[in-house]
């Protein structure tokens, strides 16, 4: 994280992980109305129809975007990582803390960066500062990590 007087930049990688022939790319976890919820993002590939969650968890809802599959699931709070069969791989997923303070209260963009320079991200945060009198930004970074 990096500070500069009223201006924060914060950098955060997804959790990747894999076996076979799927991808886990992130799984997000909150509490809500006490109950565990997981939203759970895979890379495209494995059907939807292959997923199934472990004991005492169910499927909300379970999409897909773009041949991506996205779940969310939920469990009575406490129970546990979420146990996932995909496509005859399983995965135990715990799942990294949703973040939602850092953007409560302020008027957020969000954009996904696929090769754009630095000077175009610049231009593009500072004419929706202008014009939309936007306060933050979520910047997906779809460049292979360095």
């Amino acid at each position: 994280m990096t500070e500069t007087g009223n201006e924060r930049f914060i950098e955060c990688r997804l959790n990747a992980q894999g076996s076979g022939e799927v991808t886990l790319l992130e799984a997000v976890r909150r509490q809500q109305h006490g109950r565990t919820v997981m939203e759970v993002f895979l890379k495209s590939g494995p059907p939807v129809e292959t997923i199934r969650p472990g004991a005492n968890w169910d499927i909300a809802s379970l999409r897909s975007v773009a041949g991506a599959p996205v779940i969310l699931a939920s469990a009575p709070e406490g129970c546990g990582p979420l146990p996932l069969s995909v496509g005859g791989e399983t995965f135990e997923i715990a799942g990294a803390p949703a973040q939602t303070a850092l953007f409560e209260g302020l008027d957020t963009g969000y954009a996904e960066r696929n090769g754009e320079s630095a000077a175009v991200v610049l231009d593009w945060l500072a004419y929706h500062v202008r014009t939309q009198k936007m306060q933050a930004a979520l910047i997906l970074d779809r460049a292979p990590p360095e």
